[in-house]
């Protein structure tokens, strides 16, 4: 009888934790690489700082605020565009 993915799961996760328990796997630096701060390009920068921006308007402006999201997202590409000429 195949196994689930949850008893699959498992048994990945229990493997895992005897690893890292053995000392066979580095769980606290790839920790802190996901703790970290994102590498990102200054253009994938600024993209996802505009983006993040736009959605907290959006949240604050309730459902009137859905058009300025697009504004705001459309502004940031014609900012980007006329700083990479």
């Amino acid at each position: 009888m195949p196994s689930s993915a949850p008893d699959k799961l498992r048994e990945a996760a229990t493997r895992m934790l005897q690893l890292a328990i053995d000392g066979k796997v580095d769980w606290q630096a790839r920790r802190g690489q996901k703790k970290g701060p994102l590498k990102l390009g200054p253009q994938e920068s600024m993209m996802t700082f505009e983006t993040a921006k736009a959605f907290v308007a959006g949240q604050e402006q309730g459902l009137s605020g859905a058009g300025r999201v697009d504004q705001g997202h459309a502004e940031g590409r014609r900012q980007g565009s006329a700083t990479m000429r």
